[in-house]
């Protein structure tokens, strides 16, 4: 019987055949490409941030400064009045007390004679329609109404008399009178005040 004697090399061969099936072989790796790793990262966090339900935060909005108020405008006047002088009146006096001054003692039921002095100080002339009347108090007997004797221009003046007669009892009386013009309007008062004793 005859046996085969394999070379030795080729057992060789063929180990060396085996193991090469057997050890693994470390191949370089290829580069990646950029797009490829960019859209991978993206994804691996978008992943991640929807397990973990992470908010992205973002940064704060700028303050911005507040607007500057509108400060109101005052109204524009439509005109502006300017001082005038004092308007005088057609009938204007004035009267001052000639005699029996207020609260002069007067003996009882004696009679006086009371005088006021007006002075025409408005623009209108006084006829002799213009008067003196009794008012209101104590009319003292006196005579009402009172014309005038004379005619006054503006700036003129004039002496008014009313014969009067003290009460019977002691006592302050007063007498209101009023000048008038000769239509009836009322231009100032005058009085009479008395004690009588």
């Amino acid at each position: 019987m005859r046996t085969k004697i394999i070379p030795l090399a080729i057992i060789f061969a063929l180990g060396l055949a085996a193991m090469a099936c057997t050890i693994p072989v470390s191949v370089a790796p290829s580069q990646p490409d950029a797009n490829q790793v960019a859209i991978s990262v993206a994804q691996t966090v978008a992943a991640y941030n929807a397990q973990h339900q992470v908010q992205p935060t973002l940064p704060p909005a700028p303050t911005l400064a507040p607007l500057p108020t509108q400060t109101p405008v005052p109204p524009v006047p439509t005109a502006i009045l300017l001082p005038t002088s004092t308007v005088v009146p057609c009938n204007w006096a004035t009267a001052v007390d000639i005699n029996y001054l207020d609260n002069t003692d007067v003996t009882h039921s004696t009679s006086f004679n009371k005088t006021w002095r007006f002075t025409n100080v408005g623009y209108c002339t006084w006829n002799t329609g213009y008067y003196l009347a009794f008012v209101s108090g104590s009319q003292m007997s006196g005579s009402s109404p009172r014309y005038l004797t004379a005619s006054v221009a503006p700036n003129g003046s004039i002496d008014v008399t009313v014969t009067l007669t003290a009460p019977a009892a002691t006592g302050t009386y007063r007498g209101d009178w009023a000048l008038y013009t000769d239509l009836g309007a009322y231009i100032g008062p005058v009085w009479v005040t008395i004690d009588v004793v």
